[in-house]
């Protein structure tokens, strides 16, 4: 789910010194097990980390995401 994907990625950001958001996706994609990224996972990922952000649990500074 997305909210699912979404603390995922909180978890890696969490366990990152500042991430880029697309080693963030790319991170988590991994983590659930996918080796390549096609459209419909690249849209979840996107979906989740717009949820993560939304929710300001984590924000993007200088093109990093980093945690609140």
């Amino acid at each position: 789910s997305c909210d699912e994907l979404a603390e995922a990625m909180l978890i890696i950001v969490n366990n990152s010194f500042g991430i880029f958001k697309d080693s963030l996706l790319q991170t988590t994609a991994r983590e659930y097990g996918f080796a390549r990224t096609g459209e419909k996972i690249q849209t979840a990922m996107q979906e989740a980390y717009e949820l993560l952000l939304e929710s300001g649990r984590a924000k993007e500074v200088e093109g990093k995401v980093l945690a609140v």
